[in-house]
């Protein structure tokens, strides 16, 4: 009997994921390389080691989330940063200042990792059930507010604005998804993940019943929920949206060759929740896709003009250039956006009066905030020497109301 060639035995690359052969590197390229990864790593400080395992390493190789276009030109990638931030409006640095290699868009993995869930999508990387379940209703009541404001604004509808200070986007927690068990470990190979961090100390795991389960103990639990990253810098923190959507890739992937009936009860309920965040996620309401699809939205042509860019963005006539410059003035959706939020009943004093200056004043709106502080620094500092009553600010400026000078 004929033997079947063993990379038959192999689950097929996702459609994303392009491996091409590599030549022999140079010293030059070697030290190019290492030298290209530690300034990445620099970046990435705060992670313990591996996303998935915790474990330290010079050969760990960083992914990307929401992957680079494969042979990009500018207009590719800025079509996808423009989805992602404009959009889906689902990154924290905003429009004009994400990419691809925006560090909430990086994890760091053990090479082999790296490869099982780039190429072969033998597991996928996903939130925890419980912190799928807070996404899910954190999402669900933005979605709501959002197309209540694009009802209030019809025409310019503003983008979604996620509550990052939620503690469900504070405190998140990851679990994997093991799809392809035979392809991620052979028989009785054990995998080593980081059990504390002090002092530092390992544990053996091994496949057992489709799941990672302790060393030669197959009726123990399922790898546990995990986080081996804490960034100092809240905007540099892995980025829960971005990991949906690479999880769902992985997802529809297998369901397209496998099938997900294999797959234990925890896995299952993992991945309906996962997909569920993830239509969330995609969601837009009908007023901005109408819009959308009239032009609105959509992204900077690179090749253009400098002061030209707001125009070929928005395409308004009466655009004035002078009024809204590329470094300080506020793009009309942005204009709507804050519009917006100041009659939004939520929002609170302290946040309509920066409002208010970032509306009256654009970009600049932090020098004036300094040079209005210090106004009323003075005012303050002449009350307590005259003994005079107390003045309100002036009341043409919404938002402020009859605030008095104390």
């Amino acid at each position: 009997m004929s033997s079947i060639p063993t990379s038959s035995l192999l689950p097929s690359a996702p459609a994303h994921a392009v491996r091409t052969p590599l030549t022999e590197p140079t010293e030059r390229s070697i030290d190019a390389r290492v030298h290209a990864l530690s300034k990445v790593r620099e970046k990435l400080e705060g992670d313990i080691g591996c996303f998935l395992t915790g474990i330290s390493d010079v050969t760990l190789e960083v992914a990307h989330l929401v992957p680079p276009v494969a042979n990009p030109k500018k207009e590719d990638e800025a079509a996808v940063i423009n989805h992602l931030t404009t959009v889906l409006g689902i990154t924290r640095r905003g429009r004009q200042a994400f990419t691809l290699e925006s560090e909430e868009n990086l994890i760091q993995l053990y090479p082999p990792y790296h490869q099982h869930l780039a190429v072969y999508g033998s597991f996928a990387l996903t939130l925890s059930e419980d912190s799928l379940r807070a996404v899910i209703e954190l999402l669900k009541a933005t979605n709501q507010r959002w197309e209540a404001s694009t009802e209030r604004y019809p025409e310019f509808p503003p983008c979604r604005e996620i509550g990052w200070s939620d503690p469900a986007l504070l405190c998140v927690k990851y679990e994997m998804i093991l799809l392809v068990p035979s392809h991620f470990l052979l028989e009785g190979q054990p995998l080593v993940a980081l059990e504390s961090d002090r002092p530092r100390t390992y544990r053996l795991w091994s496949v057992s019943g489709r799941e990672l389960r302790h060393w030669q103990e197959p009726d123990s639990a399922p790898y546990p929920p995990f986080c081996y990253s804490s960034r100092k810098s809240r905007d540099k923190t892995v980025n829960p949206f971005l990991l949906l959507i690479n999880a769902e890739s992985k997802l529809t992937h297998h369901r397209k060759l496998y099938g997900f009936s294999g797959l234990t009860d925890h896995q299952r309920r993992l991945v309906d929740l996962t997909l569920e965040a993830y239509e969330l996620v995609c969601y837009r309401p009908p007023l901005f896709e109408a819009k959308r699809a009239e032009g609105m939205y959509k992204p900077v042509d690179p090749n253009a003009a400098t002061d030209q860019t707001e125009r070929n963005v928005y395409e308004d006539e009466d655009y004035d250039e002078d009024e809204h410059s590329e470094d300080d003035g506020l793009s009309p959706e942005e204009a709507h956006g804050i519009l917006a939020k100041m009659h939004d009943s939520n929002t609170t004093l302290e946040e309509r009066k920066d409002l208010t200056l970032e509306f009256l004043f654009g970009r600049k709106c932090e020098f004036f905030k300094f040079f209005l502080a210090f106004l009323v620094g003075q005012a303050s500092l002449k009350v307590g020497i005259c003994r005079t009553a107390p003045r309100p600010l002036p009341t043409w400026l919404p938002g402020f109301g009859n605030i008095e000078v104390d």
